[in-house]
């Protein structure tokens, strides 16, 4: 594996792979989200970055295709012959290598009894996707189980290109629902999650199992039964990083919505996302650096 050499400092090596347009896009998309959603519903917006690659088709070459349409927010968007599509996910070697430095940088922390980072209660997911965009999910602890179903509104996305791998920043408002007669179901999903929490942030370690077009909705089902019954295609098995603003309406409100304020923030939970994106590829030792994986910028500014 590769080293970064002991005189790079971890923390400017990654801020200089951000460019100041990343930040300025999501400042101009996060007010826009905020003045449009009512006061009252604000606890029910969702910032978060998630880890995976950006799929470029058509007559374009890939980076022709990037300069006519790296700034435009999308997901999915279709360009006459081109297409754009974000797949969420690292391949496994890369998901455990970050879930692995990130369990040191854990360990790290209680020995230093600094108790900036937690480890959160593991959760167990399954979820029911509907054609309407709703979601159905059985979360499951140790602590029992909650069922929910919620709706997100209003998604505003940025993809973003990088040479290591790509990521997608998305704002939306979540908001309950309920499951009407006319929804159709079309994805089942199994989620393990494990989660990382440090000051506003989380950050998620998710296997997920996947089953597209399926003809039932019953939570009794297990992956084995969907398979033998075939209830839907064959399950494919993403593993996931997804980096959330968790604590987004309580940074606002502590900072009484001064937007110089979050915009500091906001870098720095950009150049957080930047960190990670990248510390996978390294067999990371925090002797030869002398730098958090987390960024001292953002650990040690309250």
């Amino acid at each position: 594996m590769e080293h970064i050499p002991s005189n790079i400092m971890l923390k400017t090596f990654f801020r200089e792979s951000l460019p100041n347009w990343v930040t300025e896009t999501c400042q101009e998309i996060f007010r826009k989200i905020i003045y449009e959603t009512k006061s009252e519903d604000h606890d029910k917006i969702e910032l978060e970055i998630k880890l995976g690659r950006l799929e470029f088709k058509g007559k374009y070459s890939v980076f022709s295709f990037v300069s006519d349409t790296f700034k435009i927010p999308n997901s999915l968007q279709n360009y006459g012959e081109n297409y754009i599509q974000f797949h969420s996910g690292l391949l496994e070697f890369q998901f455990y290598t970050l879930w692995y430095q990130v369990e040191k940088e854990y360990q790290r922390s209680i020995k230093n009894n600094d108790n900036e980072i937690k480890q959160l209660v593991p959760v167990t997911y399954k979820e029911f996707i509907y054609k309407s965009g709703k979601r159905r999910s059985l979360e499951v602890t140790n602590e029992g189980f909650k069922e929910t179903v919620i709706l997100k509104s209003d998604k505003k996305h940025i993809n973003i290109k990088h040479s290591d791998c790509d990521f997608r920043v998305t704002t939306c408002v979540e908001q309950p629902s309920v499951i009407e007669a006319e929804d159709k179901v079309k994805t089942y999903r199994e989620k393990f999650r494990t989660s990382f929490s440090f000051r506003c942030f989380r950050l998620d370690f998710t296997v997920v199992n996947t089953v597209m077009d399926i003809n039932f909705n019953n939570f009794n089902l297990n992956l084995e039964e969907i398979a033998i019954n075939k209830l839907g295609t064959i399950p494919t098995t993403t593993f996931e990083v997804e980096f959330e603003f968790a604590k987004l309406f309580n940074a606002l409100q502590q900072i009484k919505y001064d937007y110089l304020l979050f915009e500091k923030m906001l870098n720095r939970y950009l150049q957080n996302a930047f960190c990670f994106g990248k510390a996978y590829k390294y067999e990371y030792n925090y002797c030869q650096t002398g730098k958090s994986l987390f960024g001292n910028y953002l650990i040690n500014n309250k």
